[in-house]
């Protein structure tokens, strides 16, 4: 039986997926080209990790206070 972080690590390819598209500023998307070849991962395992850590911080209620310190706004289309 699996405990602790190794039962959460489960691989991607099994779990249901949502896709997403963002847009990000020339300067963000080059560094995650760069670091998606360097280090031989997809782009969009890079942004799954950061958004896995970014929830790991806590509640909703914690993290909305601090995406706005750094800038985060409501986007409309």
């Amino acid at each position: 039986m699996k405990t602790g972080i190794e039962s959460r690590r489960e691989p991607e390819r099994y779990r249901p997926q949502v896709k997403l598209s963002v847009n990000v500023p020339a300067d963000q998307g080059e560094r995650l080209r760069t670091l998606a070849f360097e280090q031989r991962v997809s782009e969009s395992s890079i942004v799954q990790v950061a958004l896995r850590l970014l929830f790991g911080r806590g509640d909703d209620a914690v993290i909305g206070p601090l995406l706005r310190e750094h800038g985060a706004t409501l986007r409309r289309k």
